[in-house]
């Protein structure tokens, strides 16, 4: 921390000092050197010298109160609801429309948000079907369906689930073996 407050005062004086360009321009660059890691008060210095913010990264512009100038001014237009400050946030520099119109934002924030419901549920069939996949060819390289294969397991009162099964065919083939003549004795 030391090290970041001797940085700070260090960048306080060099502004201070001038090197050359106007004051507005050489605060600029030191707003771009300095990026987000900093705390606050060397923010509420630069905001006090007359800087003009830009970009202002995720919650940073909260809690230091400054504002968006392309989105939600309240000057501009009414306040943003939730879901179209989320919708900035996300969709702030796309293509078309997304960037610039509050609609086609929650939109299209509405539609990703289906779409992840949808697919979390389809990525587990999809991982199903895959591990029957494995296991079928698997096992009928040792001889056996896979159908008669899981007939086999159940009268064995074996508990292995197929993820359990389809790895072990592919990472550890001697001991699937076994678990199949396993499976061919109880047929």
């Amino acid at each position: 921390m030391a090290g970041m407050a001797l940085k700070r005062s260090g960048i306080f004086e060099r502004a201070e000092k001038g090197f050359g360009g106007m004051l507005e321009e050489r605060l600029r660059l030191m707003w771009c050197n300095i990026g987000i890691n900093y705390d606050e008060s060397i923010y509420r210095w630069l905001q006090q010298q007359g800087v003009a913010f830009y970009y202002v990264y995720g919650m940073l512009a909260h809690s230091l109160g400054l504002r968006m100038g392309f989105y939600g001014d309240p000057w501009n237009g009414r306040q943003l609801t939730p879901l179209e400050e989320e919708a900035r946030y996300i969709f702030y520099n796309s293509w078309g429309g997304r960037g610039r119109l509050y609609r086609v934002a929650k939109e299209t924030l509405r539609r990703a948000w289906r779409y992840s419901w949808i697919h979390r549920r389809q990525k587990k069939r999809d991982f199903r079907r895959l591990w029957i996949t494995r296991l079928n060819a698997a096992v009928r390289m040792r001889g056996l369906n896979y159908s008669r294969f899981m007939q086999g397991l159940k009268r064995a009162n074996v508990a292995l689930n197929r993820k359990i099964l389809a790895d072990l065919a592919i990472n550890d083939p001697e001991d699937f073996s076994h678990i199949v003549e396993l499976a061919k004795s109880q047929i």
